[in-house]
């Protein structure tokens, strides 16, 4: 049998210039001496010994076995061979440094840099004031914020479109790592001048007999409170539900009905005075906090900020109630 032929060779024009001794040492040192005119100037250019340079020129011509330098008494000038050799080397070396360069600032940026995805209403009500007192204390740094919906926050943390998140969880995910910032009491919100409006809490029943209106999220609170009513022989069915806070909130106000919503978001944008009360017969809780994904290693950026949230985000578990 006949052997295998061999692969023919690459022509010259496709051969990596390394596999014939040309590197960019040797382009840089050539370029140098072209533009100084000087084995002796390119050499302190380049921080390097006279015999450094002429060797690094004298390997390129024998390399390309041709002469690439007129040496004269006054000043060193390329031959036309040379003057080509530094047109397109110059070229090419110079768009390599103006990329080189863009990509060192682009990384530089992206050192300092944290991509933070929340949901709606923590980004509205949550982290305004933590962004402004986090760029007070870190001017160098720059926070970009995604305001998602629920989903697509994940989705974004996942694909790496953002480092982070910071938004509610209420059952751990397995490809994720959720740290509590915050775990808020879910209450009940009753516009001024109701008639529960006196009061500190509310029955079950109570809640059960009253319109109440829920953000369209909170599928676990929900299921919570039916599940609770359910235990008591009671029937509970939202009146209304919305994907806004601030449309709850403004229903509440119009006297629509009660707001089964975290204190914490209650107690917020109060056009109007309004009042939490505590539901009896549940515990219903809401925890907020930073989700990040388990197989990722965050940036030094990131991790700076969550650092700071950790240590700046004030929020206590349990607010006052919003009476006006």
């Amino acid at each position: 049998m006949e052997e295998d032929a061999l692969p023919a060779p690459p022509p010259p024009s496709e051969r990596l210039l390394t596999s014939i001794g040309i590197g960019l040492p040797e382009l840089e040192t050539f370029l140098a001496v072209v533009n100084e005119g000087s084995f002796s100037q390119a050499a302190r250019r380049l921080n390097l010994s006279q015999p450094a340079v002429t060797a690094r020129v004298q390997k390129l011509e024998q390399v390309l076995d041709i002469r690439l330098l007129n040496r004269t008494t006054r000043r060193i000038e390329p031959t036309s061979a040379g003057a080509r050799l530094a047109l397109e080397a110059g070229q090419a070396l110079r768009g390599l440094q103006r990329l080189v360069a863009q990509m060192l600032v682009e990384s530089g940026k992206a050192r300092s840099r944290v991509t933070v995805a929340a949901t709606p209403m923590v980004a509205a009500l949550l982290l305004p004031s933590v962004l402004q007192r986090f760029h007070a204390q870190h001017p160098d740094m720059a926070v970009v914020l995604r305001d998602l919906r629920h989903f697509d926050a994940l989705e974004s943390v996942d694909r790496g479109e953002c480092d982070l998140a910071v938004l509610a969880l209420d059952e751990p995910l397995p490809r994720f790592r959720f740290e509590v910032l915050m775990d808020d009491e879910v209450v009940a919100l009753a516009p001024a001048g109701h008639a529960l409006a006196t009061r500190g809490s509310i029955t079950l029943a109570e809640l059960a007999s009253h319109p109440v209106m829920i953000l369209e999220q909170y599928v676990g609170i929900l299921a919570q409170i039916e599940q609770a009513c359910t235990a008591q022989g009671l029937h509970f069915a939202p009146s209304g539900a919305a994907a806004n806070l601030q449309t709850i909130l403004g229903m509440v106000d119009a006297g629509a009905g009660l707001a089964v919503l975290p204190r914490v978001m209650a107690a917020r944008s109060r056009s109007e005075p309004r009042h939490c009360l505590e539901i009896e017969g549940v515990m219903l809780r809401r925890r907020y906090g930073i989700l990040t994904l388990k197989e990722r290693t965050l940036s030094m950026a990131a991790r700076n900020f969550g650092e700071f949230l950790r240590g700046e985000w004030i929020l206590p578990t349990k607010l006052p109630h919003a009476t006006g």
